[in-house]
């Protein structure tokens, strides 16, 4: 059996199990993210130093294969910087992150894209990520157009239409356009797009924050039906994706305050807990 690791600030690392994943017997986490630090210039006066705001301070985590991290915290905590960066889409000042054995700290160019087809993001304003002059179909099949895994949108049909179905929309959507459907089908959508590529990294970037709760449900049972045995980073704002994670950790300006599992933080009086509380305040 083998789970998530995150270490924390003092170096004691925090596991979680479950069942053991279809891998192919390589035990090495997917992701390994080492002291990350990543700052961002604000502006300064004329002839003054320029100064930086620290976004994050000294992450250390590893995600086995197949294992779920949740990443929560209140708005401005660090956690979407945090997905940003292992994606290499935000600056990183200091440490390293490797994927799959690889250091992709400093990666650029043609293969930086080659790897972004291993790594895919669902971001939480599914309507901004979907182009409404496109149909359904050229949405979805786009990324495999793009890097050369279908010759054109129709060759991939058969893919996508029955992707569509497993996601819960109709038969009839691959000929439609965003416009048609709403903010929850939207991001069914997205997902379904994320998950043709079959990338091993998977990044969900607050997928239910904008949803009504019949639709996150719907969501979350759409995730939980295809992330059977991928890797999984989940930016949470409502709980209930990181209650099913192996492993949580709370973010609080930048820096790593609180990990474990759900139900042993639940049971601490700490971050986590105030946090699901005050979550819980805000739905009602």
């Amino acid at each position: 059996m083998k789970g998530v690791s995150v270490m924390s600030p003092v170096g004691a690392p925090s596991t979680t199990s479950r069942s053991e994943p279809n891998d192919g017997g390589d035990s090495s986490p997917l992701l390994e993210v080492e002291h990350l630090s990543v700052r961002f210039p604000v502006k300064s006066g004329l002839g003054r130093p320029k100064k930086f705001v620290h976004a994050l301070d000294d992450i250390t985590l590893h995600v086995g294969r197949g294992e779920t991290l949740g990443l929560v915290g209140e708005s401005g905590s660090g956690k979407t910087t945090l997905g940003r960066a292992v994606l290499r889409r935000a600056p990183i000042a200091s440490g390293t992150v490797r994927f799959d054995g690889q250091d992709i700290t400093h990666l650029e160019g043609e293969s930086m894209r080659q790897l972004r087809r291993r790594m895919q993001l669902v971001f939480q304003d599914p309507y901004a990520s979907l182009n409404p002059r496109m149909t359904i179909l050229e949405l979805v099949a786009e990324p495999l157009v793009v890097h050369g895994m279908a010759r054109k949108p129709e060759d991939a049909r058969h893919q996508v239409a029955d992707l569509l179905e497993r996601c819960g929309l109709p038969t009839d959507a691959i000929d439609r356009y965003p416009h048609a459907f709403s903010g929850g089908q939207r991001q069914r959508l997205a997902l379904s797009r994320a998950f043709l590529k079959d990338a091993p990294l998977l990044l969900l970037d607050e997928a239910t924050a904008h949803l009504d709760a019949e639709n996150a449900r719907l969501i979350r049972d759409a995730i939980a039906r295809l992330t059977a045995g991928r890797t999984v980073v989940s930016i949470a704002h409502r709980l209930e994706l990181a209650a099913s994670a192996d492993q949580v950790i709370v973010l609080e300006q930048g820096r790593v305050v609180e990990m474990g599992a759900h139900a042993d933080l639940m049971a601490r009086d700490g971050h986590y807990r105030r946090l699901a509380a005050s979550f819980a305040r805000g739905a009602a």
